[in-house]
């Protein structure tokens, strides 16, 4: 009898126990996710945006929303993502001049990516050439310099704002090759390549998505590509580095990370990381990719976070040499 009571005693204790317990989180997702892009819907970063978000939704069989929040240098969108609840279902595809080279840049950023943001996955990055107009009698970065320094009025250059991989890249040559320059600020690169085209500008770095029918038109001269290899596209344009401007300064800190909340669970983490790198890999997305002449890079969250790390201080210490501030 004692035993029977010890036993119906323990039962309903163990009973008590387990509805004391919280309830199991449950599996994430359970409703539509929001797909924050910090730039202007259009671009080469929005519709691959897009693709992932429909590739996801099918994976995940779940609505991804892309959100456009562009405003600020990217820093708009990418500072809401930051403060938003911690829970899987607000994620970020920015650039990385959101998240490195704004720092450096602009006084009040609003937060600190480091802090306030999980690295996801590093996922493409773009080929970057360096133009001239056609007319202009140089075939080398070297001749273009050479030429810009015996023609001050026509030396300047355009770039799509303040930190961006443009003007930082120029700026970088005016300085270390002693060719003064003047920097022509836009909005956006069409209007860039539009002048470039019609001999108002000598200079830009463009992406090769917008650049390369204008080149192969013969409307815009390639003189190198960033990148440690040439471009498929681009055979027989040369690399930075092999037409002698090996500059670290010259690298393209610019890439395409994926990012949540940085308090977001481990295992939630885990899983967005796991279905982003298999969407990016999918036919689709990779079709996408090749549309804008971007390449992949495949990376999960530790090399994402360490490539961020290892551009840190080259950036800062660029920018910081150059003295270029914004409110």
């Amino acid at each position: 009898m004692q035993r029977r009571q010890f036993t119906t005693a323990l039962l309903c204790a163990s009973g008590m126990a387990a509805q004391a317990q919280p309830a199991a989180a449950d599996p994430w997702p359970q409703r539509p996710i929001t797909l924050v892009v910090p730039y202007a819907a259009g671009g080469g970063l929005d519709a691959i945006a897009r693709a992932l978000a429909e590739e996801l939704s099918r994976r995940l069989r779940q609505t991804v929303v892309v959100d456009n929040r562009a405003g600020a240098a990217g820093m708009l969108g990418t500072g809401m993502v930051a403060r938003a609840p911690a829970d899987g279902y607000t994620l970020l595809l920015t650039l990385t001049p959101a998240i490195l080279t704004n720092l450096f840049v602009f006084k009040k950023v609003g937060y600190d990516p480091r802090r306030d943001l999980a690295f996801v996955a590093e996922l493409f990055t773009g080929t970057v050439v360096m133009l001239t107009h056609a007319q202009v009698p140089a075939d080398t970065p070297r001749q273009l310099l050479d030429w810009m320094a015996k023609h001050p009025d026509r030396a300047n250059y355009g770039s799509w704002g303040l930190g961006s991989f443009p003007h930082l890249a120029a700026s970088h040559l005016s300085a270390s090759r002693q060719v003064p320059m003047t920097h022509v600020p836009y909005k956006g690169e069409a209007p860039i390549l539009q002048d470039l085209m019609g001999g108002q500008l000598t200079l830009a770095f463009g992406s090769l998505g917008s650049a390369r029918p204008l080149i192969e038109s013969g409307r815009l001269k390639a003189l190198a590509v960033t990148g440690a290899r040439r471009n498929e596209t681009l055979p027989t344009v040369p690399t930075l580095s092999e037409a002698g401007f090996d500059d670290p300064e010259l690298v393209p800190a610019g890439s395409a990370v994926f990012m949540a909340p940085a308090a977001t669970p481990k295992a939630v983490l885990a899983l967005i990381e796991r279905e982003v790198l298999a969407a990016a890999a999918s036919a689709g997305v990779r079709s996408r990719l090749q549309t804008f002449g971007f390449i992949p890079l495949d990376k999960g969250a530790v090399a994402a976070r360490a490539s961020y790390e290892a551009m840190y201080p080259v950036q800062e210490r660029l920018i910081r040499s150059l003295n270029i501030t914004a409110e």
